[in-house]
């Protein structure tokens, strides 16, 4: 059984730029996998540099708060603080030997580079680990380190990237060859180092004179640094509707990959660019719990505090031969559209997958060897346990962003996002009790309720049945007002 995710013979990059947000979609195989949204009212941060002022140090958390002048202070892990930008910690002080409080002071400034977005009621997540990526490759000012990319398995490959990112790095610089290194030859890794080192010392001289709080750097916009991050041989289109971005993409490529430019297009149809390549659809689909395969079966995608939820069901799916071959063919026609919705929703954190239960191990096997297959491609990092006595597979995916819901979606203003409001009954009959409570200590003869409709129609009953038992039971006459513009379970009871 093969997959059209398992290789990616063909890659599209879509852009669209719209008034109020720039949007982003990246088709592999013709299948929408990532989508990247920027509202023009949200500012991303990652990647920027900051000179900052230490606000609080919690030792029993070995972390630090920095306040960089945005609305939340920035969190700073121990493991995330280098030599650079601290004045008391030296090169041969290893931090991790070290409480916090012996390395950083309240009020102390410190450089500092953002991780992490701010997701929720949480601050951005930061790093003392100064790094710059670039087309080829990313320098790590400080770090005498050469390092290639995982994704680049070829030994010899590897080798030869080591030996020229050596030879044309300075000292006190270190370099990670990134995947798209692969091939490249001398000249354009040297060009590249170079813009990078020009660019860092553009930038260190504003650390030297730049006042606490301070933007010291701030990272490409969106479209270029998706240009700069995914542009690669696989691509067949860059297609982009905004004049503007066209030409600063064709400049960027023109300087770095030139080889490439002929792969842009300035889109200017009355077709949106969107539905032209069918995101528009794949992005409603993206923001549904119920997923369905191919086969007819179906994935439940459920996100809570703690973790998300991926249930696989059969659906409509019954198979040819038995029951443990429709099981299997389920499981991995779901592995593999689970790593999809993975890197399309940008679900981060812990998630767990109920896969249907399977009996030979030799499926289990070939499910997890399918999933391991196809996550590679998930530029955020993932790592995966295998299925366990119980039929679940835990992953954990880093996060760096919103996630899609959150980007595009806000709380139910009716159930505060809880997703569930009381039945009508339970809140008819909580209506009734506090109806009667009022009725033992009021001495008014007369209750005015307003209702929502559906609870008044209880509360009537029946050619008003349960109106004139209730008025029985209590001595008291009463007026039922149904209100369209309560919620459900609000009510409003008054004395006359």
């Amino acid at each position: 059984m093969t997959s059209p995710l398992s290789v990616v013979v063909d890659k599209k990059i879509i852009v669209n730029v719209s008034d109020d947000m720039t949007r982003i979609g990246i088709l592999e195989n013709n299948l929408l996998s990532e989508i990247y949204i920027e509202k023009d009212d949200t500012e991303r941060i990652v990647g920027n540099i900051y000179k900052g002022v230490v606000t609080n140090v919690f030792p029993g958390m070995q972390a630090a708060f920095i306040d960089i002048g945005l609305e939340k202070d920035v969190f700073l892990y121990i493991g995330d603080i280098d030599g650079f930008g601290l004045e008391d910690l030296t090169d041969s002080e290893e931090s991790s030997d070290r409480s916090i409080k012996d390395i950083l002071d309240p009020g102390q400034e410190i450089v500092i580079q953002i991780l992490k977005e701010p997701i929720g009621s949480k601050g951005a997540r930061g790093t003392t680990c100064i790094t710059l990526p670039g087309r080829y490759v990313v320098l790590m000012p400080g770090v005498e380190h050469i390092g290639v990319s995982k994704k680049i398995a070829d030994e010899e490959e590897r080798e030869r990237l080591r030996t020229l990112g050596e030879k044309i790095i300075p000292k006190g610089f270190g370099l990670i060859m990134r995947t798209v290194a692969e091939g490249a030859d001398e000249a354009a890794l040297a060009t590249d180092i170079g813009f990078l080192l020009r660019l860092w010392e553009g930038i260190s001289d504003r650390i030297r004179f730049a006042s606490p709080y301070s933007l010291i750097y701030r990272d490409l916009n969106p479209v270029l640094k998706l240009t700069r991050d995914l542009m690669d041989e696989k691509t067949s289109l860059f297609a982009i509707d905004s004049k503007v971005h066209y030409e600063s993409v064709i400049n960027f490529l023109n300087a770095f990959s030139p080889h490439l430019v002929s792969l842009v297009e300035y889109y200017d149809s009355r077709l949106p660019l969107f539905e032209k390549y069918g995101i528009e659809h794949e992005i409603e689909k993206a923001l549904m719990r119920r997923v369905w395969l191919p086969s007819g079966g179906y994935m439940v995608i459920e996100k809570t505090e703690a973790l998300t939820a991926i249930d696989v069901n059969t659906g409509k799916f019954v198979g040819k031969i038995n029951l443990e071959e429709t099981v299997f063919a389920t499981n991995m026609e779901a592995v593999v559209e689970m790593a999809r919705q993975i890197r399309l929703r940008d679900i981060g954190g812990i998630i767990i997958v109920d896969l249907i239960d399977m009996i030979e191990e030799a499926h289990k096997e070939q499910v997890m060897a399918r999933l391991n297959e196809v996550l590679p491609r998930d530029r955020s990092k993932i790592k995966v346990l295998p299925i366990n006595e119980f039929g679940l597979v835990q992953l954990t995916r880093k996060r760096v962003r919103k996630a899609l819901q959150g980007t595009l979606c806000q709380s139910c203003p009716y159930c505060n996002g809880e997703g569930r409001i009381l039945a009508t009954e339970l809140v008819y009959a909580k209506t009734r009790r506090k109806i009667k409570k009022i009725c033992e200590t009021t001495t008014k003869s007369r209750l005015s309720i307003s209702v929502h409709p559906r609870v008044a129609s209880l509360l009537l009953g029946d050619e008003e049945e349960n109106l004139y038992r209730l008025e029985e039971e209590t001595g008291k006459k009463i007026t039922v007002r149904a209100n369209e513009d309560y919620h459900l379970e609000q009510f409003n009871i008054i004395s006359e």
